[in-house]
């Protein structure tokens, strides 16, 4: 807001100086009666301004050689009523010939001026009408209207730093608002029953995990919202759905570590309290979805472009992706795997959250699920070893078909080729100079260098198969 009143200040010194600065020279260009007697009319004071003005006008080469003459005979003859003269000389009709002619351009240089400067304080009254504007709408109670506060900030030069900081206050404001008109509503549904048929605890769902992650994740993608360059009202309405989630996210995870300090006592109302945690992480990942959605791709691409990491695909995972081609499978299911792909290579697990998968290996498996899709939800199964992402398996999941997942996934654990990897990277680590025991040739770092190259070849070809054969518009729901 300190940029906002700066301006403010600057544009009304510069309207009163242009104000200042028109008036002087209307006041000051001297009012000759072309029509009239010229000579009548004249005085050393009027000539001295005319020439003064004449100095600005764009004169050809001989009114310009003829200026000064023109302008001497005048004073050398002031004491003289040039009017009275019997003979009218070459001199006195060249310079009533120059006066008129000049004058002619000096009207002109008068109107361009005057124009250029109208033009000039209409942009001054403009901005300064803008920024009383935002004034205005940053100090009003009511709710501010976030597309009017965009229109007026655009067309002001402020910095980006500033405009992030008035629309952020703006946007606080509207949700303090959008608070307290909840605040009945919210109160009801808190009160109303949940239908006995509604009442089904998810027992897949890591109720606890959620809690820990969801906040971070909601806090990570309103700063980038934050940060990004889109100010339509898309933006704003997401962002205070988001803080307002986040905010009901908290109470609820108070509510449920509450609960389960005495569980047995709160035995009847933890069902109830699980049921209104899955509706909430639901409604925040519909909400990021639909944002994602109605943008362009390229506006959600991640800004940290400069660290990612490389995806290891086992070749049992490189099967997996013919259940995603557009002939299995919607393209709807297709774009959201290809989105936890990307929050995977980035780090960036916002959209769906990962979930630990219970099968006795050393490396803990996670699963990233998005389950949002229609007619299937698409699932990665995955480890971090030594912030290496091993990509196990891929798969579309129903609704009761979690147990093919769990089988297919503990055959993968045991398989030659993912144990080799494993124990590579392991080796890598804390024996990089052995000989290494899968080829006597090689170190066991220089080993494990060859294998991850060979999988990074098999990552780029995996995604180009996902691009050519999974990225189409033809929808062939599952």
């Amino acid at each position: 807001m300190n940029e906002l009143n700066e301006l403010f200040e600057k544009y009304t010194v510069s309207l009163e100086k242009s104000n200042s600065y028109l008036k002087d020279f209307l006041n000051n260009f001297p009012e000759l009666d072309l029509s009239g007697n010229i000579l009548g009319e004249l005085s050393k004071d009027k000539l001295k301004r005319l020439e003064f003005i004449a100095s600005k006008l764009e004169l050809n080469n001989k009114e310009a050689s003829m200026m000064k003459e023109v302008f001497d005979y005048y004073y050398r003859n002031s004491d003289l009523n040039l009017s009275d003269l019997i003979v009218q000389d070459e001199s006195y009709e060249n310079f009533i010939q120059f006066i008129k002619n000049i004058y002619l351009k000096a009207l002109k240089y008068k109107k361009d001026v005057t124009l250029k400067v109208e033009k000039e304080q209409e942009k001054y009254r403009k901005l300064l009408n803008n920024i009383k504007c935002v004034k205005e709408l940053m100090q009003s109670e009511a709710e501010i209207n976030m597309d009017s506060l965009v229109n007026y900030l655009k067309d002001l030069p402020l910095t980006r730093e500033a405009i992030l900081e008035i629309t952020t206050i703006a946007l606080d404001n509207n949700l303090k608002l959008y608070q307290k008109l909840k605040i009945t509503k919210e109160v009801e549904d808190e009160t109303e029953k949940v239908d006995t048929e509604e009442m089904v605890v998810d027992s897949d769902f890591d109720y606890q995990n959620a809690l820990n992650i969801y906040p971070m994740k909601l806090t990570e993608f309103i700063n980038k919202l934050e940060r990004d360059g889109n100010y339509q009202g898309e933006k704003y309405e997401t962002l205070a759905k988001l803080v307002v989630l986040r905010d009901k996210l908290m109470e609820i995870k108070q509510d449920y570590e509450f609960s389960m300090e005495d569980p047995e006592y709160f035995k009847n109302d933890i069902p109830e309290i699980l049921i209104r945690i899955r509706r909430l992480i639901t409604d925040i990942d519909m909400t990021i979805d639909t944002y994602e959605n109605s943008m362009p791709d390229e506006e959600m691409e991640t800004e940290n472009t400069e660290y990612f990491r490389n995806l290891i695909i086992l070749n049992s995972s490189m099967k997996d992706l013919s259940m995603f081609r557009s002939s299995e499978c919607s393209s709807v299911i297709s774009k959201n795997l290809g989105k936890l792909l990307h929050s995977l290579r980035y780090d960036e697990v916002v959209y769906g959250m990962p979930f630990t998968v219970n099968v006795g290996t050393n490396f803990p498996v996670n699963v990233l699920k998005a389950s949002r899709s229609v007619g299937g939800s698409p699932r990665v199964f995955y480890q971090v070893v030594n912030n290496k992402v091993v990509i196990l398996m891929l798969g579309i999941e129903g609704k009761n078909d979690f147990s093919y997942f769990k089988q297919g996934l503990e055959a993968r654990l045991r398989d030659q080729e993912y144990n080799i990897l494993i124990n590579a990277i392991r080796l890598g680590a804390v024996k990089p100079e052995e000989v290494s025991h899968y080829n006597s040739e090689m170190t066991n770092k220089t080993y494990l260098d060859s294998l991850l190259e060979y999988y990074k070849k098999q990552e780029i070809e995996f995604l180009n198969r996902f691009e050519t054969e999974c990225s189409t518009k033809t929808v062939n729901m599952r």
